[in-house]
């Protein structure tokens, strides 16, 4: 069995940073919410003292009055994205495998960033065997970013 070790961890949150309570103040003047709604808020933005601060992906606490579909998607392409290399960029550097071009993420990779990035060497390799049982049982695994990186040869002997 091969051991395995977290080389890297890289954490980012987006940059406007509010406390608790003006959060909540916030979100009660802002939006119409029932007796109900405003309850709740309360309890997860001021009565709960374990978090101090919430992190947004927006300009300012009034941008959540501008939602429209196409304004969240053009915030989600800002704010998230940017979030998720900047975490990433983070763990790579941490595990001192910083990537070279730029001193970041290439772009051609930035829609394949999750939740985690895995990077293995040598005879390593990621599996989910509860998702994919038959694929941890081949002998060699093979993972890419393009068409032509795809492309896997075959020799046949005769």
């Amino acid at each position: 069995m091969i051991d395995v070790r977290i080389a890297g961890l890289g954490t980012a949150t987006p940059p406007l940073r509010v406390p608790q309570e003006e959060s909540y103040e916030a979100y009660v003047d802002m939006l119409p919410l029932s007796e109900k709604a405003r309850s709740l808020l309360q309890r997860v933005f001021v009565s709960n003292n374990s978090i101090g601060f919430r992190h947004f992906g927006m300009e300012s606490l009034a941008d959540v009055l501008r939602s429209s579909q196409d304004e969240l998607i053009a915030r989600y392409q800002k704010y998230a994205v940017r979030t998720a290399v900047e975490a990433a960029n983070r763990a790579l550097a941490a595990a001192g495998l910083a990537p070279r071009r730029h001193g970041a993420v290439e772009g051609r990779v930035l829609d394949r960033i999750g939740d985690v990035v895995a990077a293995v060497g040598g005879d390593c390799a990621v599996e989910m065997r509860s998702v994919f049982p038959l694929e941890a049982t081949l002998v060699g695994l093979h993972g890419a970013l393009t068409a032509d990186e795809m492309l896997v040869p075959l020799l046949v002997s005769r």
